[in-house]
C-alpha cells in the first residue's frame, strides 16, 4: 500500500511526534497542517486522516493557503489552485 520509502517517512515523522509528546506531554498541543492549491488522492486523502487520527491531539487539520501570497504565481493559475484545494 505505498512504497518502503513513504512508510519510513511516515514511521520517522510518528517517532519524532510521540518522542515531543513525551517530552512536553501536557505543555503543548500538537497540530497537523498541510499546504493546499493541489487536489489530493483518494489514497492521499487517506494517509492524512490516518495521520491525523494518531498524531493530531484535537483531530484538527489546518489549511495553508500560502500559495496566494506568491507573487512568481499568476492570478489565473492561483484561481485554479484554489478552485483544486476546493
Amino acid at each position: 500500500m505505498g512504497t518502503e520509502k513513504e512508510h519510513f517517512k511516515i514511521n520517522f515523522l510518528k517517532s519524532r511526534i510521540k518522542a515531543i509528546k513525551e517530552k512536553y506531554s501536557d505543555r503543548i498541543v500538537i497540530n497537523l497542517a498541510i499546504n493546499t492549491g493541489f487536489a489530493l488522492s483518494d489514497k492521499e486523502k487517506e494517509k492524512l486522516k490516518s495521520l491525523i487520527r494518531f498524531l493530531s491531539d484535537d483531530e484538527i487539520i489546518e489549511l495553508n493557503f500560502t500559495f496566494l501570497y506568491n507573487k512568481e504565481i499568476s492570478l489565473d493559475k492561483k484561481k485554479n489552485m484554489l478552485k483544486e484545494s476546493i
